[in-house]
Order: C-alpha cells, then sequence, then structure tokens
C-alpha cells in the first residue's frame, strides 16, 4: 500500500486511481482532484531530503505539542473527492 500525498489515504499500488511521476519517483492518488493538486505543487506535498531530515525531530518541551495550523498547512476538502476525507487537513 502507498501513501496519497495529498490526503494522507492508503492507496493499492497496483489499483491506484490516478498515478504520477516526479524527479523519477512514483506517486500513487486516491482521486483526480489529488493527482492535480499535487501536480500544480507538488513541493507543497512532499519536502526535499534535506528539509524532511530538519523537520522530522521531537519538538523541544518549550514547544506546544499541538502548535495551530497555517492556513497554507490546511488541504481545502474540495481537492479530495472521496467522501471519507471531507475534513482533510495535512
Amino acid at each position: 500500500m502507498a501513501t496519497d500525498p495529498v490526503c494522507g489515504m492508503k492507496v493499492s499500488e497496483q489499483i491506484p486511481a490516478e498515478t504520477s511521476i516526479h524527479e523519477g519517483r512514483k506517486y500513487f492518488f486516491c482521486s483526480e482532484g489529488c493527482k492535480q493538486a499535487f501536480e500544480k505543487n507538488p513541493w507543497r506535498f512532499i519536502a526535499p531530503p534535506a528539509e524532511k531530515s530538519a523537520t522530522c525531530q521531537a519538538p523541544s518541551p518549550a514547544r506546544s505539542p499541538n502548535p495551530p495550523l497555517h492556513r497554507s498547512a490546511v488541504k481545502p476538502a474540495a481537492i479530495c473527492q472521496s467522501p471519507k476525507l471531507l475534513n482533510c487537513e495535512l
């Protein structure tokens, strides 16, 4: 199983709804809407390797464990066409 980078839904790699190749890597999507959102701005949904290692750290004790989401981090529900994911957030 692969994970749709836009909505986080688990997608079968054998029969995905949609796929896209970005910089030599194949991505799997649950719907055309998620694929289109990804193709418009892939870096919104994936981080370059250097940035991933910097963001994958445990929060410091001084930081809130649940910081507020910036509006750019919240994905509009209209992108994901799955009825299960009407309130998708990244």
